[in-house]
């Protein structure tokens, strides 16, 4: 049952951790006839990297809190042995997400009863903690009774399909199974068992059985183990399809909510539309061959914190009789620059599953994945989150020779949509042909140089600390009006003191203000 999957640069094993429950080499744990989806944006990839690590599959339970299969995280370093196991350490834990990337972690917990008495897994729950929390994306709740049998249940992994090759594994499936009463050696009580619908498989540990359908669903169960079918060779990977067994989510709630502590909640963290909330996404699923290229666009609008691009996929081929990792180019471009496949936006990092623009501008942004080795079935994601602020141009009239003085009411962010944590004007571009003090509330000075007439123009950012708003251009339209405007005090360095005698005939022209919905 066992085979590797070279991800990430390194090598692991893609056997859902099954390989590593000792003596019952009979079981197993993607979903068999599933369909490939990106619902459930919570049910993310896990990833155990070393020598005798593994793939499974985890949900986030709280921001930084992710439920999986306790076998995921526990090593068994001698198959005679099989209660003894190693824990994985932080180090080796990655979790990935579709409409984020990649996570590391800051702690693993196994429950305290996890174990194989009498030949079978109980207690098979684990919960990892991470370095920083999800922004954008809504955990999920659990239930706190068991479901009777009968009730039909969503099943979401990253496992294998129905081919028996052992590496096709790490597109997101769902299929849906009943519950069915559990017979010996399986028990109701710390069990939950299927015996028709579709199957779970290697890739799938971990993953959940869902009470429910939509962003309301609840985790009722924890991917464990399974049978192959009855009659099916020993000598061979196994064909994932006989009865399918689940960690009763209910029996152990209580270790999970104190492991969850304040974390657990099914609310999004940050200030952004989170997934299915507001956030846009475009997706695709394809099938490849090496030399295959796919792209895909998504129009990013203004006000967008940050857009996230990822993949994921069969990471190794059979390359004759030998597996191979694959390789893979990913772009996130601004624009369509046709044959500059050197334009990589700078923050798809060296794991290379991942890319992000903080802060981009609006308009069309291309993504970009080209398979250069291998085949498979891969998906591609991009999503865009909005919690940026929102600037305006504006359009501002000065007579030759005169003065222009704002207040923070007109000033240029009085057309401007800020974000939740405020911000303020920063400037960007001086102008050209004259003076200029912008102040933080967005209220500016201007004084065109003497005898001067046409367009000046300055260029500014909305600033909330975190995010920034596009560029955005001022426009200075220094007319020649004698007479309508004046004059007194003198320029000194950058900085003057304005005192206004007399009638200011200065004129004021702002565009339409586009705010957002």
């Amino acid at each position: 049952m066992r085979f590797l999957v070279l991800a990430l640069g390194l090598a692991v094993a893609a056997t859902g951790c099954s390989d590593e429950l000792g003596p019952i080499a009979e079981r197993a744990q993607p979903i068999i006839d599933g369909d490939a989806t990106h619902d459930y944006p919570a049910v993310g990839e896990l990833l155990i990297v070393g020598p005798r690590g593994g793939v499974c599959t985890g949900t986030l339970i709280g921001c930084s809190t992710v439920l999986t299969a306790g076998h995921c995280v526990c090593i068994v370093k001698d198959e005679e042995m099989p209660d003894v196991c190693d824990l994985v350490t932080p180090e080796q834990v990655r979790f990935f997400l579709q409409h984020r990337g990649i996570f590391r972690a800051s702690d693993v917990l196994l429950h305290p009863d996890y174990g194989r008495p009498d030949d079978k897994l109980t207690a098979d729950v684990a919960v990892i903690k991470l370095e920083q929390p999800v922004f954008g994306i809504a955990p999920m709740g659990i239930v706190d009774t068991a479901p009777s049998p009968g009730t039909q249940m969503t099943l979401v992994g990253y496992g294998r399909t129905d081919s028996l090759n052992g590496y096709e594994v790490g597109v997101k499936r769902l299929g849906r199974s009943p519950v069915s009463s559990c017979t010996s050696p399986e028990s109701d009580a710390v069990h939950q068992c299927r015996e028709i619908g579709d199957k779970t498989c290697q890739g799938d540990s971990g993953g959940p059985a869902l009470q429910g359908t939509g962003p309301t669903a609840l985790i009722a169960g924890i991917t464990s183990y399974g049978y192959r079918s009855p009659g099916f060779p020993e000598d061979q990977l196994t064909d994932c399809k006989g009865r399918k067994v689940s960690a009763q989510v209910a029996t152990y709630a209580d270790w999970i909510e104190d492991q969850a502590g304040i974390d657990l909640s099914t609310d999004a963290c940050g200030t952004a539309p989170a997934v299915g909330e507001g956030a846009l996404s475009e997706q695709m699923v394809v099938s490849m061959v090496e030399g295959d290229q796919v792209e895909m666009t998504l129009e990013v609008p203004k006000g967008t914190s940050e857009l996230h691009l990822t993949w994921n996929g069969y990471q190794v081929y059979m390359d004759g009789a030998n597996q191979a990792g694959i390789t893979t180019f990913l772009s996130l471009t601004e624009g369509f620059l046709e044959g500059q496949e050197e334009a990589i936006n700078s923050a798809c990092n060296a794991e290379g599953r991942t890319c992000r623009a903080r802060s981009p501008n609006s308009g069309t942004w291309r993504a970009r994945f080209r398979l250069e080795s291998g085949s498979g079935d891969y998906q591609l994601t991009m999503t865009a989150y909005g919690d940026a602020p929102i600037s305006e141009p504006d359009s501002y009239e000065i007579a030759e020779d005169s003065f222009i003085q704002t207040g923070a009411e007109d000033g240029v962010l009085g057309n401007d949509t800020g974000s939740s944590r405020g911000g303020s004007a920063v400037l960007v571009d001086r102008p050209l042909n004259g003076q200029l003090a912008l102040r933080g509330g967005g209220s500016f000075d201007y004084q065109p140089e003497s005898d001067f007439v046409g367009t000046d123009s300055f260029s500014y950012r909305y600033d909330d600390g975190e995010y920034t708003s596009e560029e955005t251009l001022v426009t200075l339209e220094v007319i020649d009006e004698a007479g309508c405007g004046c004059r007194t005090g003198a320029p000194r360095g950058g900085l003057w003191l304005i005192v206004v005698i007399g009638l200011m005939a200065i004129r004021r022209r702002r565009r339409p203000c586009r705010r957002r919905p």
